[in-house]
């Protein structure tokens, strides 16, 4: 959203293949576009699917154009959210937005993605690997949540994920063990390489396993692993 502008793509078509099946999901954008005042007017539904590190640079960016109130929207409430919604998605929106503005919408946040995506060919196509069974969501203000959460259900198109409504915000924050396993694992790696000790691959490996086998002993399975 550095620059100022937009681009129609009339003939754009995007598909979703599912592994292990035939069929295919395809869709045409409207518009695709990095000026947020022509789109954040007229949104009543609007979804980050991007890092929480990227959260505020796009909060920042849209605030100036959120509406208070939208007669389309369920509620009557703009509804915001993150997927996942972890690094604290309702304080970003609070500080960024002001309390007035943050009051007038709805806000949900997810404690993973629904579905395991990669791309097969980038913006044309993707292939859903393996989709969730449920989900957490958490929806702020609590007397919206069984509207927000019905109208993000819908737009999941099959029947799962099942969205499994959660007490606040907070909890989906909390609930991200990432931050403190692979920090814990990258600190015992840079000891070890500080001391001159040699580190295998395998033994990093076997250090993460460990900590898997620890938090399935605690019922975790939201566990993200990019080794």
């Amino acid at each position: 959203m550095s620059r100022v502008g937009h681009v129609i793509f009339l003939s754009l078509q995007v598909e979703v293949h599912f592994r292990g099946e035939e069929r295919v999901v395809r869709g045409k954008p409207t518009l695709v576009t990095n000026d947020p005042a022509s789109v954040i007017p007229n949104s009543d539904v609007i979804v980050f699917a991007v890092p929480a590190f990227a959260h505020g640079g796009y909060l920042r960016a849209m605030e100036p154009h959120i509406q208070a109130k939208s007669d389309r929207a369920p509620g009557g409430r703009v509804i915001i959210g993150a997927m996942p919604g972890e690094g604290g998605f309702d304080m970003q929106v609070l500080k960024i937005f002001g309390k007035e503005k943050f009051e007038s919408v709805s806000l949900f946040a997810l404690e993973t993605l629904p579905w395991a995506v990669r791309l097969t060919d980038y913006g044309k196509s993707v292939e859903i690997l393996g989709t969730k069974k449920d989900v957490d969501i958490a929806v702020s203000p609590s007397s919206e949540a069984e509207t927000v959460t019905d109208v993000v259900q819908k737009l999941m198109y099959q029947p799962q994920p099942v969205l499994e409504l959660i007490p606040c915000l907070l909890a989906v924050t909390l609930m991200n063990i990432n931050q403190v396993m692979q920090i814990s694992s990258f600190v015992q790696l840079i000891e070890k390489k500080i001391m001159h000790c040699s580190t295998e691959r395998n033994e990093f490996s076997s250090t993460v396993k460990d900590c898997v086998s620890l938090l399935s002993y605690w019922k975790v399975e939201s566990v993200f692993l990019p080794y």
